[in-house]
């Protein structure tokens, strides 16, 4: 929760200068920008924050209260009375701003009933892999093979299923929303664990051999990752856009093919640079922000 707090704080400096400064924002966007930030809705994309911290401590109060499947039961029936608190959102009015903050509340309340059933369900897929270890003997291959199977479904489901927003809770079909969102994930951990795997060559000489074993092939796959918190943080920037826009259309000028995929790659190239030199100067001066003391180097 403290780099929640430490970039909302950010956030909502940068709304008092849109509205005190620039005035492109009316008075009433800075309540309701508070009433995000202090009833834990939260600004733009600081959402998940709450959500997951909430979630992991209601994990914790339900499987340390309860054992056993009445842990895994308890869970499920609360994500069953959220499911019918959700779909009963429709029947709030629709006009009232007194609603939109009522329906916001229920939304914030949710989130980490439904959020819990992830943590619920990556518990105990991480006890069934660590069970899997101990009795095969090719896990890597079994990983292999279970990776295209689970983007296959995670792209089929997901075609079924769209469009979903866990941030406004409009998730559509709880059960395919879950299948789909579960099996990206773990196809995504299995391909982090698989590139992290390959080694790649760099001169060793004086070195101990776990040293060497320490590198990646992949070193900004791996900087994005440990840093993945801070590029949901601060990637969403206006003015950046503006200028991976400005950029596309300047680079469109001299390409006569795929412009389409030259512009999607320079405005990606754009952010990621604009991401990475952030990153780096928070890591470097202002590990404060989330909520660590001294900087933070790419191995930790």
């Amino acid at each position: 929760m403290i780099p929640y707090f430490w970039f909302s704080l950010i956030y909502i400096l940068i709304v008092l200068y849109s509205l005190l400064i620039t005035k492109v924002v009316p008075l009433k966007t800075l309540f309701i920008q508070l009433w995000y930030v202090l009833g834990m809705h939260g600004m733009n994309v600081l959402w998940f924050l709450p959500a997951l911290f909430a979630s992991e401590v209601l994990f914790l109060f339900i499987t340390q209260r309860f054992k056993g499947k009445k842990a895994v039961f308890i869970i499920l029936g609360l994500s069953v009375v959220a499911m019918c608190a959700n779909s009963a959102r429709q029947y709030l009015p629709n006009n009232p701003a007194i609603y939109e903050r009522i329906d916001e509340f229920i939304i914030t309340a949710l989130r980490p009933v439904f959020a819990c059933v992830y943590v619920l369900t990556g518990y105990h897929l991480y006890k069934g892999l660590e069970y899997i270890k101990g009795k095969a003997r090719n896990l890597n291959i079994i990983e292999l093979i279970l990776m295209p199977v689970l983007l296959a479904l995670d792209i089929y489901i997901n075609t079924l299923n769209r469009p979903v927003d866990f941030r406004s809770l409009v998730l559509n079909n709880y059960l395919l929303y879950y299948i789909c969102s579960v099996c990206g994930s773990v196809f995504i951990i299995l391909l982090s664990r698989a590139l992290s795997r390959i080694r790649g060559f760099k001169n060793t000489a004086g070195s101990s051999s776990s040293e060497a074993e320490k590198y990646t092939a992949f070193p900004f796959i791996r900087f994005c990752g440990v840093n993945s918190l801070l590029f949901m943080a601060v990637h969403n920037n206006s003015e950046i856009m503006k200028l991976a826009l400005l950029a596309a259309m300047y680079v469109n000028q001299y390409v006569t093919r795929a412009r389409g995929y030259i512009s999607y790659a320079v405005v990606i190239a754009v952010y990621l640079i604009y991401t990475s030199l952030t990153i780096l100067l928070i890591n470097r001066f202002f590990p404060f922000l989330t909520g660590r003391s001294g900087h933070r180097k790419l191995d930790e």
